[in-house]
């Protein structure tokens, strides 16, 4: 056991420098309710320490709760004596440890002045003022604050639980969040492709349930569900001890043998009285998914692991589609709706059906061919900025009223009374709208909602002079667009198109990822974002509209020497490697990388990774290096050239290939040394796959991975920020970076990303090779990760780097 901040930390075994240093950050902000940003390389125990650190946090916290004047009056005492018996962490720069309670501690228990809060309305409140404006009967389940764990993907999910299972708090009581699609186990349901919308349909006729009959049999039921879960977990992981820790797949078969169901037992029941709950992030910072779950993060801890793509994720979270086509659906199902149901609902489906017909008819005036710009063949747009998007949204007929009405007409579609019938009186309006028909009305109050929101945000002054939206109409033929990419042609006329059938879009794009970080850090006590790669970490403050105080850079848990990180941009002719837009299609580049790739795969044994700046690049140096025999002939005769495909269902194949390759190199008398795997930044391989020991000896990336600067929403977010910025200049307090500056910072997290692919324990070894002339200059390795950074070596000479290179290599292998 371990004191860290003043809390009692119990790990499984002796923890890293890193693991301490990660606990020390975790409970300082927490403690102080701060924002934190954590940044540890993979294999260096992240995810158990951040556990750990938690859920001691939460323990002592609801150790001290029952007994405030308890508390108060033994301070002092405690600040002496606390600890005694428990190992001492000593005082270093990266752990600077404090007393057991401090003021922020003491604030959470004193009672503030008698009043009635809110709950709803109540953000960053104390502890009492929270625990006043809940029931009495319920305060057993608000007193503690809920810790959300959250991770991009549910098999990262499932990493994790794996780690609260190593760890001492196992009989924590948890549940994870999950849609049908993972958990319906209804025979028919389960066989649907929209099983949302069949498992809504099927429920709609079911008697509700008395909430005061659920509380009796509450306890009884929880334990038996508890009792299964634990038995399932213990079984199937061939454990004896005790504990509460669970997966999917227990719950799903808990749930067959008990009939149960598990969606419901995992987002409802089991979920009221969790201490833990693991969700995949977008769950929280998506407003449609966080209304459909119901999740409250009113002073809730939420800590979100892999969040190196928060702020793409955030900015898409809160951006919105809709199809004219969508529209009028929707139009033709309320029609027929209000001629069947009661009057509150008739009147619902009319507002509805107003702004729909307004919204269709604005389509219809405005994408017209002729007027639009013309993106690639087939697809065209026109685009409205800051305060002209509010002009449009006026012509379309949706004003600031349009959000009330729109919610309203939503309420009554959900929870309305309807006097259809006596069989509808306890039901209300639950069921009588298609699931789909809600979503499109969902989606278009949501985006109002916001818009709406940033423009007030603007008006007050709360926010900078720039508006977050911007409004994109798009006319698109997604079939002749599809051709047309595997064919030559490039360009085709707006005449060519007048006899193809379009469908019409309209996008309310965000270009600023704080309108939907603020729903979650304004409710949540604090917020820690960790990552293996969170680098370049300055900009996560302006982009996402919250200060993070409290930082960790970790280095990897590998001791230096079975590392290498070198840079060169020259090849083994002597010519630049450069892969700048202009200079990837010349064949000098071309050629030299692939006698680059060649001379490394001869000396990096078992697997190497090599990736590349997009898949057009990646299919045209293929093709290049197979129609130049001589060059395909000597990478593959080191080693197996794989290529990873445009479609994730193909990769499962390529990736047992590349297994295979590297499985069959160390048997006796092999002519392979392995496999060489061709990859795309931001694609499958660089994302959250497992590259250990000879899987990866080397990763090799080629080029800095800038967003493309033609893709129309890059375009505009690159614009946005510029604007803001000089809009802001002459303000004080703000700090807000310019569009060059988020382009750099996006290629560069690609880049670290990317770089951790290898080197995933302590016990690993591994080379990580960057080829480009622009990491001779220094401000281009700024945007590094601290541990690449602590290593880094860049090279004048390609013949120099090789011989480093062979050095280590042949140094780890006769290990």
């Amino acid at each position: 056991m371990y004191t860290v901040q003043g809390i009692k930390v119990n790990m499984p075994f002796q923890p890293y420098p890193s693991q301490l240093a990660m606990m020390n950050k975790v409970l300082e902000a927490l403690k102080m309710r701060k924002n934190c940003l954590i940044e540890s390389p993979t294999g260096s125990g992240k995810s158990l320490a951040l556990l750990c650190a938690a859920l001691a946090w939460q323990q002592s916290y609801e150790g001290r709760l029952p007994s405030t004047q308890r508390l108060l009056s033994t301070v002092n005492f405690a600040e002496k004596s606390f600890s005694k018996e428990t190992e001492t962490l000593p005082t270093s720069d990266c752990l600077a440890f404090e007393d057991p309670y401090d003021k922020f501690d003491l604030e959470d228990f004193t009672s503030p002045p008698p009043k009635k809060v809110d709950f709803d309305l109540t953000t960053n409140a104390g502890e009492n003022e929270l625990l006043e404006s809940v029931p009495i009967e319920q305060t057993e389940y608000y007193s503690v604050p809920k810790i959300f764990f959250c991770s991009r993907t549910h098999r990262q999910l499932s990493q994790l639980v794996r780690e609260l299972r190593k760890s001492c708090y196992t009989d924590i009581s948890m549940t994870i969040l999950a849609s049908r699609d993972h958990t319906c186990l209804h025979p028919y349901v389960s066989r649907q492709a929209d099983k949302s919308a069949e498992c809504k349909k099927l429920i709609s006729g079911l008697e509700v349930i008395d909430e005061q009959e659920i509380e009796k049999e509450r306890d009884r039921f929880l334990g038996n569900v508890y009792a299964n879960l634990q038995k399932e977990s213990s079984l199937r992981n061939d454990s004896s001890t005790e504990s509460f820790v669970w997966d999917i797949e227990d719950l799903f078969n808990v749930g067959q043998d008990c009939q149960l169901c598990p969606y419901f037992l995992c987002t409802d029941f089991l979920y009221r009285y969790a201490k833990v709950i693991f969700c995949p992030y977008n769950y929280l910072l998506d407003p449609l998914v966080r209304k459909s779950m119901k999740i409250s993060l009113k002073n809730s801890v939420v800590i979100i692991d892999e969040a190196h793509n928060i702020e793409d994720v955030c900015r898409e979270s809160v951006s919105f589609s809709l199809s004219k086509d969508e529209l009028s659906t929707a139009v033709e199902q309320l029609r027929l709706l209000g001629e069947q149901c009661s009057a509150e609902l008739c009147d619902a489906a009319e507002v509805c059906i107003s702004h729909f017909d307004q919204l269709i008819e604005w389509i219809k005036k405005e994408a017209i061919v002729e007027h639009m710009t013309t993106q690639e063949p087939g697809d065209y747009t026109r685009i409205w900025h800051n305060a002209d998007v509010y002009v449009m949204l006026k012509a379309m007929g949706l004003d600031q009223s349009a959000v009330g009405s729109l919610k309203k007409a939503l309420t009554v579609f959900t929870e309305g009374t309807s006097d259809c019938g006596e069989d509808n009186d306890r039901r209300g309006n639950f069921g009588q709208v298609e699931p789909r028909i809600l979503v499109t009305v969902e989606k278009l109050a949501y985006a109002l909602h916001y818009v709406y929101m940033d423009k007030g945000n603007v008006l007050s002054g709360s926010s900078n002079d720039t508006y977050s939206y911007c409004l994109c109409l798009e006319k698109c033929s997604t079939s002749l667009r599809d051709s047309l990419r595997t064919s030559s042609a490039e360009w085709l006329s707006k005449s060519m198109f007048k006899s193809t059938d379009f469908v019409d879009y309209l996008h309310f794009w965000c270009m600023n990822p704080a309108l939907a970080f603020n729903d979650v850090s304004k409710s949540a006590r604090s917020v820690v974002l960790a990552s293996g790669t969170l680098s370049p970490m300055d900009t996560y403050a302006s982009e996402l509209g919250v200060p993070f105080p409290i930082r960790l850079e970790a280095m990897h848990v590998l001791p230096p020497e079975r590392v290498y990180v070198g840079a060169v941009g020259l090849g083994p002719s002597g010519k630049v490697l450069k892969a700048t837009y202009q200079d990837v299609d010349s064949f000098e580049f071309q050629d030299e990388l692939a006698l680059t790739l060649s001379a490394i795969c001869k000396v990096i044994p078992d697997g190497v990774l090599c990736f590349l700046p997009s898949y057009r690049l990646l299919e045209k140096l293929v093709k290049r290096w197979q129609d130049t025999v001589s060059l395909w002939k000597k990478m593959s005769e080191q080693k197996l050239v794989l290529v990873e495909p445009r479609k994730g269902n193909e990769l499962e194949g390529v990736l047992c290939k590349f297994h295979e390759a590297i499985a069959k190199s160390s048997a006796l008398n092999s002519q392979s040394t392995g496999a060489l795997l061709l990859a795309v930044y931001r694609g499958k391989v660089a994302e959250g796959i497992d590259f250990a020991d000879r899987l990866a000896r080397a990763v090799v990336t080629v080029g800095i991975p800038y967003p493309n600067v033609k893709d129309v929403r890059i375009s505009l977010k690159r614009q946005y920020n510029d604007c803001r910025l000089s809009g802001c200049r002459d303000k004080v307090g703000k700090c807000f970076i310019s569009g060059s500056q988020w382009l750099k910072t996006q290629a560069f997290r690609s880049l670290n990303q990317a770089l951790g692919r290898c080197l995933r324990h302590r016990q690993d070894w591994g080379a990580l090779i960057m080829l480009d002339a622009r990491f001779c200059h220094y401000n281009f390795h700024n945007g590094l990760s601290k541990w690449i950074r602590s290593k880094f070596q860049h090279y004048s000479c390609f013949d120099e780097m090789m011989d480093d290179l062979s050095s280590f290599v042949n140094r780890l292998e006769g290990k």
